[in-house]
């Protein structure tokens, strides 16, 4: 994350896509590099690096594996 100079706005990087939030909700300065919590623009609440971790792999497309049709097929 990036922050303004004025500290209201800041910049975010979601799934490679850079986008613009507002801060103001947030208490206290921000710094660059800091993890925030998004919705629909609007930073709700700072979040550690492993937070950020554990929310992210939430939202991770799954692990390539077995076809799960093949896995259902009665054998023979």
């Amino acid at each position: 994350m990036s922050v303004a100079e004025d500290g209201r706005t800041g910049q975010v990087e979601v799934a490679g896509v850079v986008r613009l939030i507002d801060l103001s909700l947030l208490h206290g300065p921000l710094q660059s590099g800091e993890h925030v919590l998004v919705h629909s623009g609007i930073a709700l609440e700072r979040m550690s690096a492993e937070q950020a971790q554990e929310v992210m792999s939430l939202f991770a497309p799954p692990a390539v594996g077995k076809d799960v049709a093949q896995d259902q097929r009665p054998p023979g």
